[in-house]
């Protein structure tokens, strides 16, 4: 009797419950229920993902990010589709880069990247949310506070209380990867700083003087100060804040980079050119894209994704000194031997007229190229590969892709098959050591692409990497699909 009543729960659970449970996801953000969570009536700061058809780690991300929802409830998790709701629901008219989210409290906005895989995005995020956003700086931190290397903002209020944090939590959470947000509520420490009235603020740029805000700290006025005024002649920046940057603009930067500890006289040159700069943003006559332009010092160890970004070689000589158009995916190196304000602004105004000479990342192609395998590069691709008449499948690779170590002798055993069809090649490029160009959209190695006869076109190889798959995908795009 009583294996029988088990049976049936049993089924009951089945039948009734299982059917009825769903995988839990993060709520849709749509124009009719926007107002509910980030109008004026909203009481929780609103965590919003960026979703799109293409990108390939987005379901992932919503998956983990929806376990945050019972962890952080102090927040809502949401998610918007890029192309369908975007401009109607967040009125974002520029689609941010893939993948990206937003932080929402108090009406404003706050872009982050989530960089690498989702499993380390989790916890970076999860760190995020549960760090102390606000220093409040007294005699015991103040060292902390003051050996930072960024852009300070301390705000002075005598009657600040932890527990709400008001502006200055908004303010610190919006710009906590540009500046220091610090408060005191120490008189003999708002002294030191010159800050002698309540609600006052002050920006502590290194090397440059103070600058004060003495209205009443009231968020738009207030932000809109700091926006202003926040970045210095120089920005110096770390190798995490320039992948937020490479992701969070659009406009042309001039990047120096030296190495860490090396003296750099070349600052003080630099910030002339900074000034000169300044003085260019006042006139209307000034070019756009010399108008926007800002300097940033980055004095640490680049890696990774940042290398590739700026065409840097592993041995390359620092000091240097570039203009990075992220748009185009291209970088201006000057190539001046003699670092004065006076080169360096006729360097500037030729790049603005678009004089200056581009610089390719490339290795030196191999004296021997006539094996099974063509070794391209970013300077032998276009007349190898584009200008030729032969239909091309093209790896792009890494030397420290396990991926792609896996599949070189598959390759390889490919590459001498190929042989014995007329009009077929098949090359391989290194994407540590080359330029690989922009509209190829190369994300990960190994990336398989093919190149037929019309080479403005390519196909991605996106099939199981074995070899049988590979000489089928190549066979179905020649002309003649025999069997060989």
């Amino acid at each position: 009797m009583k294996s029988l009543i088990f049976i049936n729960l049993a089924l009951v659970i089945c039948f009734v419950l299982l059917p009825n449970f769903v995988e839990p996801k993060l709520t849709k953000l749509t124009s009719k229920n926007y107002e509910g969570y980030l109008g004026e009536k909203s009481t929780k700061p609103c965590f919003i993902l960026l979703t799109s058809d293409k990108c390939e780690y987005c379901d992932k991300m919503e998956m983990l990010f929806t376990q945050l929802q019972n962890e952080i409830p102090q927040m809502e998790f949401l998610s918007v589709h890029v192309m369908k709701e975007l401009e109607t629901t967040l009125k974002i008219t520029n689609e941010p880069k893939q993948p990206s989210y937003f932080i929402c409290q108090d009406g404003m906005f706050s872009q982050y990247l989530l960089p690498g895989a989702p499993e380390l995005i989790l916890e970076d995020f999860k760190e995020l949310l549960e760090k102390d956003k606000v220093l409040v700086v007294d005699k015991k931190n103040r060292i902390e506070f003051n050996k930072e290397e960024k852009t300070k903002l301390l705000i002075y209020q005598p009657n600040f209380d932890p527990k709400n944090q008001g502006v200055v939590g908004i303010i610190a959470r919006h710009y906590q990867f540009e500046l220091v947000v610090a408060v005191t509520t120490t008189k003999a420490i708002a002294k030191g700083y010159n800050l002698i009235n309540k609600d006052q603020a002050v920006l502590i740029k290194n090397g440059e003087k103070n600058m004060y805000f003495k209205d009443k700290l009231v968020l738009p006025p207030f932000k809109e100060w700091v926006d202003k005024n926040k970045n210095s002649i120089v920005t110096k920046i770390d190798n995490l804040m320039f992948k937020r940057l490479a992701y969070n603009t659009y406009e042309p930067q001039l990047i120096f980079i030296s190495n860490p500890n090396q003296k750099t006289p070349q600052i003080n040159t630099l910030k002339r050119v900074g000034n000169w700069l300044e003085k260019l943003r006042k006139d209307d006559q000034t070019p756009k894209t010399i108008s926007k332009l800002h300097i940033y010092w980055i004095d640490k160890s680049l890696e990774g994704e940042s290398m590739k970004f700026l065409s840097l070689k592993e041995n390359e000589n620092l000091p240097l000194l570039l203009i990075w158009d992220i748009n185009d995916g291209i970088n201006f190196r000057y190539d001046g031997k003699v670092f004065t304000v006076k080169k360096i602004k006729e360097w500037i105004l030729k790049w603005s007229k678009g004089q200056a000479d581009k610089y390719i990342k490339s290795s030196e192609p191999p004296i021997d190229n006539d094996g099974p395998i063509t070794i391209l590069t970013a300077k032998t691709f276009d007349e190898i590969v584009l200008k030729s008449d032969d239909f091309w499948f093209v790896e792009f690779m890494a030397d420290w892709c396990s991926h792609c170590k896996k599949l070189q002798p598959i390759y390889e055993e490919l590459a001498e098959w190929a042989q014995g069809i007329d009009g077929l090649r098949i090359g391989q490029m290194n994407g540590g050591e080359n330029d690989i160009k922009m509209e190829y959209d190369i994300t990960g190695f190994p990336s398989l692409l093919w190149f037929g006869k019309n080479k403005q076109k390519f196909e991605r190889f996106n099939k199981a990497r074995e070899l049988n798959e590979l000489k089928e995908f190549i066979l179905e795009r020649l002309p003649s699909k025999k069997e060989l």
